[in-house]
């Protein structure tokens, strides 16, 4: 019975087009399959990339800005004092001439020493916002020297902050034992 279905031209047919159709259909599924699976990793790399990129800016653009306002409010002040700073010695050798007296009155270690390092910065939080929001997202940047360039910016920079901070505590220290001094307390 069954070898009488298939001399049966018709079924015949209908059999052979219903496998090659399916054929096709099996053949086409896994070329769109893959043609899927090739784009959705395509868009993944690119997507990770875009966001690679977009981080790398936002922390160039935070660091500009830490480093134009350092260099507005501390930097420049600082590098021209240094200029102007003398050496250890030359400055025992001319402190020693006066007595402590004088030297209070004077306006020598004001010039010397500027008023930067005897008035307070006022940082007293922690300005990487972009740095501690994707803190964790830095692993995903591929070039390793960068990722590492990076880290050593901010922690020397948050190393930086801690010391503005510590400098505050030393001139608070130093403003009182002066205010004792001269008021004979």
């Amino acid at each position: 019975m069954v070898c009488d279905l298939f001399q049966n031209v018709t079924l015949q047919g209908a059999f052979i087009g219903g496998f090659t159709a399916g054929a096709f259909t099996l053949f086409g599924s896994y070329v769109a399959t893959k043609k899927a699976f090739e784009y959705q990793q395509k868009h993944a790399k690119d997507e990770a990339l875009r966001k690679e990129m977009a981080l790398l800016e936002s922390i160039k653009t935070e660091i500009e800005v830490i480093y134009s306002h350092y260099m507005k409010l501390l930097g420049k002040p600082l590098e021209e004092m240094r200029e102007i700073t003398p050496t250890i010695e030359q400055e025992l050798k001319f402190m020693s001439q006066w007595t402590f007296d004088e030297l209070q009155n004077s306006n020598y270690l004001k010039m010397i020493y500027g008023t930067y390092f005897q008035e307070f910065t006022h940082i007293k939080q922690d300005y990487c916002t972009v740095y501690n929001q994707n803190s964790s997202s830095l692993g995903c940047i591929k070039n390793g020297k960068l990722r590492e360039q990076i880290i050593n910016t901010y922690t020397v920079l948050k190393m930086l902050v801690d010391e503005f901070g510590r400098n505050n505590k030393y001139l608070e220290a130093y403003k009182v034992e002066e205010n004792r001094l001269i008021n004979g307390n």
